[in-house]
């Protein structure tokens, strides 16, 4: 939708820099000292796993690194490749 310009008037005083972007796709690399769980499961370095990022600012999901709350994290359905895991 952003790509598009459906979504440029919700960005319109947005100051710029700002990276769209929702859906994101990786492998947790640092956890917070009160997370010990993701969507119910253990959490642990290394787990690949799929969010939604509230991308309003600067901190969309074309980000290289974002930082989410647990609630918006789960892990990555099995049996699927990275490309496909945020669809």
């Amino acid at each position: 939708m952003l790509r598009d310009g459906s979504l440029a008037e919700w960005y319109r005083d947005a100051a710029p820099p700002f990276v769209p972007g929702m859906d994101v796709a990786g492998t947790i690399d640092e956890i917070a000292g009160d997370v010990e769980s993701v969507s119910g499961q253990s959490v642990s370095l290394g787990m690949e796993v799929v969010g939604i990022v509230d991308n309003h600012g600067r901190h969309g999901g074309y980000s290289e690194y974002v930082a989410l709350p647990a609630k918006s994290v789960t892990r990555k359905p099995a049996g699927t490749r990275p490309v496909r895991w945020p669809s």
